[in-house]
Order: structure tokens, then sequence, then C-alpha cells
């Protein structure tokens, strides 16, 4: 109920907004030990929105609490941590792999294509393109966009497999319906190229801009 009552608070649902009184009781809850309350703390020091100090350890800190108590999307920031070296985190393939694979074992897609993605490298771990490309196509199943773009780019810019530029189109195309920017933007580099599809500018540019307003 405190959680539910800062985060109310924090952004002035159904109550007046009062971001600095729903911030303290966001932290007496993560102090409590509500795996929920901390990892939302550890979201706001990491972005640092509202005037709020940016602070990465403190992030990583309460990350850690929240994902050692089970939190999916905790184990997911922490894995993201590790993986990109946050702050004073050292950066870990190995740890990464370690805290997505328990993320993707509660079926949050976004961990799922991770860990995919992890075994198709063969970072953190041996490679192994059939079991990554397998649990890839397991992510999408859950809904995962980022999995479909790495799909696409399998059959894009092959490796493994020859390159078939109908199959990159397929993945990316599933990706769009999922809401996934960087396939947007390699579609929209197909319709302005004519690659696989009809060439189509406006298309293209649509793409384009909507891959741009998801951040890619």
């Amino acid at each position: 109920p405190i959680n539910e009552l800062s985060r109310s608070l924090i952004h002035g649902d159904g109550v007046s907004k009062n971001f600095a009184r729903g911030i303290e009781l966001l932290k007496q809850a993560a102090e409590a030990g509500c795996a929920d309350a901390q990892n939302e703390l550890g979201g706001f020091y990491a972005l640092g929105v509202s005037g709020f100090p940016k602070d990465f350890q403190a992030a990583f800190h309460w990350r850690m609490k929240a994902a050692n108590q089970g939190h999916v999307l905790a184990e997911y920031n922490v894995g993201d941590a590790f993986q990109r070296g946050l702050g004073d985190v050292e950066q870990s393939d190995k740890k990464a792999l370690q805290w997505f694979e328990k993320s993707a074992q509660q079926g949050f897609p976004r961990a799922m294509a991770q860990v995919g993605i992890y075994h198709l490298l063969g970072k953190g771990t041996v490679e192994d393109f059939a079991k990554g490309k397998t649990l890839l196509e397991q992510a999408v199943k859950q809904g995962s966009g980022s999995a479909c773009y790495y799909l696409g780019n399998i059959y894009n810019d092959p490796i493994k497999v020859p390159r078939d530029v109908g199959k990159a189109i397929y993945w990316y195309q599933k990706g769009i319906e999922l809401g996934d920017s960087a396939c947007m933007s390699s579609m929209g580099y197909k319709y302005e190229a004519g690659e696989g599809v009809p060439q189509d500018m406006k298309r293209a540019v649509e793409l384009y801009r909507q891959a741009a307003e998801g951040g890619d």
C-alpha cells in the first residue's frame, strides 16, 4: 500500500502530484524490503529523472537487493548493469548472463532474448548457434521484438547460415508488429534500397521516423 501511494504521489495518479513526498515513501518501502520499491528506486537513481540525482552505484545497490528477492525486472536490470559495466560495476558477460538467465527463467521476454544472443555469440558461455537461435525464437513467442531483430540479422548478415533476405524481412516485419525500433530502422533501409521489397521512399521515411521516436 505504501508503495502504491508513493507511485500515485510521484506520477499524480488520482492525487495531487508530490514528487518529494512520493520518493520519501518509496525509500521507506524499499528500506522495509519491498522488492518492487527497491527496483523502482534503483530506476530513479539510474535515470536521474525529475531532478533526482543520477547515481549508478545506488541504482545497482537497490536493484541487486530486489534481484536477490527474485524480482524479475530487477534481475534483468542487474544483468544489464554487468553487461554494460555501468558506474562502478565491472563489466562481466558471465555475470550478465547469469542474471539474464534468472530473469528468463521467469519468462521475461527481454531477458530471454539476451540469453539467446549470448549463446548465439558465445558471450559469457560456449558459443552454441543452434541453442541461441532456438532461445531467440522462444523469446519472440513471449513478445520480444528485439529477438526478432537479431533473428533477422542472422539471415541479413549471415555468418552461420546462407543469406536469405526474405527470412530477414519476415523477422523484421514481425519485430515491427511488436514495436521494435531497430526492426523499423532495418525495414526502412529495405524500402529505401528496394531490397526484397518494392522501393518505397515514403514508407522508408515513415519507418525511420517511427524508429527515431522509439529511440533507435
